[in-house]
């Protein structure tokens, strides 16, 4: 027993002691960052980081390369350097070099120390997801144990515009579809197609009939993959949809059917395939995606068609 108190006394007197002269030193040295600088643990440094895309144009689905380095331009050694990213309408693949191989992204473990006027580089391998639009964004900062002198270039930001081609197109038939009483029903069908190399998102596509002598209108729609006619509605002389996403060779058709007069006026129809401005799509053709069709109803009465 006098052995285990005699034990708890020299402890409590070395951990007095030891606030004692950790009291010392906060009065002698109150430059701590001077005091562990000098057993090398703690330093001065500048560290900065850039991040460059190697493939300018980024098109949906694509794979391409980001390659982060980071500069100490610091006096000192820096410490324990590591850095972090994040991304937008960005899908990470790999590592295909340098020190961050394995699944430590978006954190990075860059180097145990890194000496004044060194760089440490690595690549991180990237993918466009197929919906993405408008452009990408990706950020890394870079940060180390020690004191860093000049703040403010240890973050980057790239803003990566996506390049989305497209062809969309439209085209208008109209034909007799018989008859109701002594008038023709003339039945018209108005198709969009996606005539690219990627997926359009959130298209409008809308028809419309202008006549002088107002004819009941009926619509319809049918489509290559039935989810792309959802939400079509008819509003006035009109009909419109805008399908989340119009694939590559899909199409969208509307019909209509009407039964004007023979002495009426001639029938306009229009029809415009509209890319969504906020999706910074780009269509390669853009005549082609406005169509008009006037006729006059008594062509039909004859025994005529319209060219479709």
């Amino acid at each position: 027993m006098k052995s285990t108190a005699a034990n708890g006394g020299l402890r409590r007197l070395l951990f007095a002691g030891g606030l004692a002269a950790t009291g010392a030193a906060a009065v002698l040295s109150p430059d701590w960052s001077a005091a562990l600088k000098a057993q090398g643990y703690y330093g001065n440094v500048d560290l900065s980081v850039t991040a460059v895309n190697t493939s300018p144009g980024l098109r949906p689905g694509q794979t391409f390369g980001l390659i982060v380095s980071v500069r100490n331009q610091g006096p000192d050694t820096a410490h324990r350097v590591r850095t972090v990213a994040t991304a937008q309408q960005l899908r990470y693949v790999g590592t295909s070099s340098g020190p961050c191989d394995g699944p430590q992204y978006p954190q990075c473990a860059l180097a145990a120390s890194l000496d004044a006027g060194s760089t440490a580089t690595y690549v991180l391998a990237m993918e466009v997801p197929v919906d993405a639009r408008n452009h990408a964004q990706f950020s890394v900062s870079a940060m180390a144990d020690d004191n860093e002198i000049a703040p403010g270039d240890e973050i980057a930001l790239l803003k990566l515009p996506i390049e989305v081609p497209l062809d969309l197109r439209s085209d208008i038939a109209c034909a007799r579809a018989g008859t109701a009483g002594e008038r023709s029903v003339v039945r018209c069908s108005i198709r969009f197609l996606n005539n690219g190399t990627f997926a359009a998102r959130l298209p409008r596509l809308q028809a419309s009939v202008a006549m002088a002598a107002p004819s009941p209108l009926s619509w319809s729609c049918e489509a290559s993959q039935p989810s792309l006619c959802a939400g079509a509605t008819a509003q006035g002389n009109g009909y419109a949809v805008s399908p989340a996403m119009l694939p590559i060779g899909n199409w969208v058709t509307f019909f209509v059917e009407t039964l004007p007069r023979g002495a009426a006026p001639v029938i306009t129809l229009d029809a415009d395939a509209r890319l969504n401005p906020a999706m910074g799509e780009t269509d390669l053709v853009p005549g082609n995606n406005h169509s008009v069709l006037p006729f006059e109803p008594g062509l039909f009465v004859d025994g005529f068609e319209p060219a479709g």
